[in-house]
């Protein structure tokens, strides 16, 4: 049972897996937005970030940004699901980085 429990896991895993990179293709400025702030806040002298603190911060560059040019303020859509594909991604792509954001494991046999 607790076998079937686990494959059944895995392939909703997967499922997420291939919503995230699917999202990922669709919207790259997403995350070039994702790592330029990450440096930022490496730079400041953070050790430890959460992805989502560093999804905030994007919305709320976004919708200043509007406010500054003098455009109606659209509510920045990015799913919160995408945060722990995008922190992996980030120290796949910096491994000095590793550990800078704190996550749960990937069930066996995933992969980013």
């Amino acid at each position: 049972m607790k076998d079937i429990e686990g494959q059944l896991n895995f392939l909703v895993e997967s499922e997420k897996l291939q919503a995230q990179r699917y999202y990922h293709k669709k919207n790259p400025h997403i995350y070039e937005e994702f790592e330029r702030c990450t440096l930022i806040h490496i730079r400041m002298g953070f050790k430890h970030l959460s992805a989502r603190h560093i999804i905030g911060v994007i919305r709320w560059e976004t919708a200043k940004r509007a406010i500054d040019q003098g455009m109606e303020i659209e509510k920045f859509k990015v799913s919160n699901n995408i945060t722990p594909f995008y922190s992996r991604l980030f120290m796949q792509t910096y491994p000095e980085h590793e550990g800078l954001f704190r996550m749960k494991s990937l069930n066996k046999g995933e992969v980013l």
